[in-house]
């Protein structure tokens, strides 16, 4: 099997690209959690973008990893919140893990929760085969503590046709609360796409929430323990994944035989400073090796 091997660097600070700035739940701006989340280029009219459509067969492999240059950022433990000292809940939110999620770091330097995809060039999109439009797999976030697990999330509610309609997967979005504790879900995406919501969620329930494929980062929230972040990315295509705890990902069954982009987003690093991706062309039935370095 053919592998190619590809790298190239995400950057903290890429002055062009946009930032939006979700400053932990409730607005509150003095906490030591930063969030962003970072918009693609807007997609124009689906009926000017000519499809790449996706043959059955056609089809390969990318995997990789992600590892950060240098010092690994030291970030105050969540239980140094303003928002946490004196909490009603602090005794039940202390039985988890209150590390910082912004930055998880191996000790090899492998960076978790990238959230990796492959796209289109310009402003063409993906007709995927049969075999690729259902997903009728749920994508659960829960909140056993005061934490949203997993931190970081793809989500695939929608394909396209060539036409540039769109269909359901089948698969939906859950928010569950294992907690004895109750719990709020703050949702926002682009005000276009998934324009917000803002859900209770008593103890020992969960809700089912339809989303839309988006251009940027949907960010989660809770109102009651204002130190809750939480992202989700949703695509019209099942081409995506997050990196695991070492940092690496791998994406199977992507198109091949057509040239695609690789694009990879951490809620603080952004894009890549091109905001497009390395251009790559996969051959069927091979795979290519695509590594970002954070720095």
């Amino acid at each position: 099997m053919q592998r190619i091997r590809t790298i190239f660097t995400l950057t903290l600070l890429a002055p062009v690209i946009a930032i939006l700035a979700a400053s932990g739940c409730g607005g509150d701006k003095g906490g030591p959690v930063s969030q962003s989340t970072s918009s693609e280029p807007t997609p124009g009219p689906a009926e000017k973008a000519a499809p790449v459509v996706v043959k059955e067969g056609q089809t390969g492999t990318i995997k990789g990893r992600v590892t950060f240059a240098g010092d690994p950022p030291k970030l105050p433990p969540l239980t140094e919140h303003p928002n946490f000292k004196g909490h009603n809940d602090q005794d039940h939110c202390k039985k988890g893990n209150m590390e910082d999620p912004t930055w998880v770091i191996g000790p090899d330097k492998g960076v978790a929760n990238v959230v990796v995809w492959v796209k289109a060039p310009g402003q063409s999109y993906f007709v995927v085969p049969a075999s690729q439009q259902k997903d009728t797999k749920s994508v659960t976030v829960d909140q056993p503590f005061c934490a949203f697990e997993p931190h970081v999330q793809v989500l695939y509610p929608t394909y396209r046709d060539e036409k540039g309609g769109t269909h359901p997967t089948g698969q939906k979005f859950v928010v569950k609360n294992s907690a004895p504790i109750t719990h709020n879900t703050r949702i926002a995406g682009s005000s276009r796409a998934n324009p917000g919501d803002n859900l209770r969620i008593d103890p020992k329930t969960e809700k089912t929430i339809s989303l839309k494929p988006d251009t940027q980062a949907i960010t989660l929230n809770c109102d009651l323990h204002k130190w809750m972040t939480g992202y989700l990315w949703a695509f019209d295509h099942p081409y995506a994944t997050v990196t695991d705890q070492n940092g690496n990902f791998e994406i199977k069954d992507v198109p091949a035989g057509t040239e695609i982009q690789v694009v990879a987003w951490h809620e603080k690093a952004g894009y890549p400073l091109t905001n497009q991706g390395k251009k790559i062309t996969v051959k069927p039935g091979a795979s290519e090796t695509v590594d970002f370095t954070v720095n």
